[in-house]
């Protein structure tokens, strides 16, 4: 059997919630997610989130055989 390669992305889309003393401190933590000080799941207050929709997009123009 001959092998094949392609590329593809995946997306999953979440909305979260957590819990801070005013709008700024939120702000402030988030931008520490972003910055990677801070763990999201991990850190941010009474974390939680609900998985809101997946996508998958197989590129086929990038279909090709590779060698075993």
């Amino acid at each position: 059997m001959a092998r094949y390669s392609f590329w593809y992305s995946e997306t999953y889309t979440y909305k979260a919630w957590f819990e801070a003393d005013s709008i700024e401190e939120a702000r402030e933590l988030l931008d520490q997610v972003w910055n990677s000080d801070l763990d999201m799941e991990e850190d941010l207050p009474k974390f939680g989130n609900k998985d809101k929709n997946f996508e998958l997009d197989i590129d086929l123009a990038t279909l090709e055989e590779v060698e075993n």
